[in-house]
Parts: C-alpha cells; sequence; structure tokens
C-alpha cells in the first residue's frame, strides 16, 4: 500500500490546508510500511479515530508532524486489530504488571482494555516517530501528548518504556523496519 487515498468530510478551508499539510508530509517522509489502511478523511473538530473509517482532525499543531503521528496512531490500531490475538496475549501480562489501570479521559483511554492496549499501541507509535523523526523530534511530540490526553498512558511509556518494548519484542508487534 503506497498510496492513500486523504477525503475531507465537509471541504472545509481547514480540512483541506490539513490534507495539504498531510499529503506534503507524506512526500517529505516514506511511512507507507506502517499504513493497515488506505483510506484517510479529514474533519474539523473530530476526535481522532480508527474506526470504521480512519478519521484525524484538522487540528492547527504548531508542529505538523503531529498530524503524521495522529496518522500513524490511528493506522497501528488497525495493525492491531489484524494481530488482536498477539494484543490480548501482551495485555495478559501488561494486567500484572499494572493491576490497576486508569479510565476515562484525561488519564486513560475509554475502559480498561483500551488503556492497556494503548501502552503497547503508543510505546510503538513513539519507537516509530523516533525512528524516522529522531529522538529529539520524538520527545517533543511525546512531551506534548504527556499534557494532553492519555495522561497516565503516556507517562508510564515514558517511565517504563523498557518493560513495554519487551512485551512488544516477545509476541512480535514491533514492526519497526529500518
Amino acid at each position: 500500500m503506497n498510496k492513500l487515498n486523504i477525503t475531507t468530510k465537509n471541504n472545509s478551508s481547514t480540512e483541506l490546508a490539513t490534507k495539504e499539510i498531510l499529503e506534503t508530509l507524506l512526500g517529505k517522509w516514506d511511512i507507507s510500511q506502517y499504513f493497515f489502511t488506505d483510506n484517510v478523511m479529514i474533519e474539523d473538530r473530530a476526535m481522532p479515530h480508527s474506526h470504521p473509517a480512519l478519521t484525524i482532525n484538522s487540528f492547527p499543531y504548531n508542529d505538523q508532524i503531529m498530524h503524521l503521528t495522529d496518522l500513524l496512531h490511528e493506522q497501528l490500531h488497525w495493525y492491531f486489530e489484524e494481530e488482536q490475538s498477539l494484543v490480548d496475549e501482551a495485555v495478559v501480562e501488561l494486567k500484572v504488571h499494572y493491576p490497576e489501570v486508569p479510565v476515562g479521559h484525561p488519564l486513560g483511554c475509554r475502559d480498561e482494555t483500551s488503556t492497556y492496549e494503548h501502552l503497547l499501541l503508543c510505546r510503538l507509535c513513539h519507537k516509530i516517530t523516533s525512528n524516522i523523526f529522531g529522538e529529539d523530534e520524538s520527545r517533543q511530540i511525546l512531551y506534548y501528548l504527556q499534557n494532553h490526553h492519555y495522561l497516565w498512558v503516556y507517562d508510564t511509556i515514558d517511565k517504563d518504556s523498557d518493560y513495554i518494548d519487551s512485551l512488544l519484542d516477545k509476541y512480535s508487534l514491533n514492526i519497526i523496519k529500518d
């Protein structure tokens, strides 16, 4: 899958500008090896989500690479869906290591399982952004995310990255390609 079909929900000026930014960034960095669905919708004020259609919003980030980070994050949901049995096995270990996790905004995700899965997904996304954009840029992205949503998740992957990395490797979920 080399090309994304990027559409806008309302063809607003902000959606079209975000589409242009995303296409420019995708021309600069080839991240196609991390695409698991080829349809992307841009929608003003939408909460980024992966299903039923991968949707990102037109939020005017100061750092435009955040649009690629949102795209990667939502693409990884599609990957985790393909590898759900492996993700489930890793979650069993996470539940032992972290017997209680927060649920709900701003610390956790919509439910307990989602919070556990996001420990893996967000760490993998951080590893990918480090690999593509470099550690300095990736740390800035992580710092931004640690202060906006999934606060406990991002704080935990920052503090306990070696453990989470070991699970990504153990369950063959680490898809970083050099």
